[in-house]
């Protein structure tokens, strides 16, 4: 299955205007389900930047996952 590339830059996007962390957006498949796979670097809080994303993204076509480095 492949991922909507239009449903990838939206995401990039809306997370360019979140703080406090380093995003890279990147498309995989799950199970043979696409998605979204947000990995963030440099958060200082967790909680709060996973907040943050799912506000930014609740309004996402695609779904997506966070790998926290």
């Amino acid at each position: 299955m492949s991922v909507d590339a239009d449903a990838i830059q939206w995401i990039r996007r809306a997370l360019a205007g979140a703080g406090g962390a380093t995003f890279r957006v990147e498309p995989v498949s799950e199970g043979g389900t696409a998605l979204a796979l947000i990995h963030v670097f440099d958060a200082y809080d967790c909680k709060g930047t996973e907040a943050e994303v799912a506000g930014l993204l609740k309004n996402s076509t695609l779904p997506w996952r966070i790998v926290w480095h």
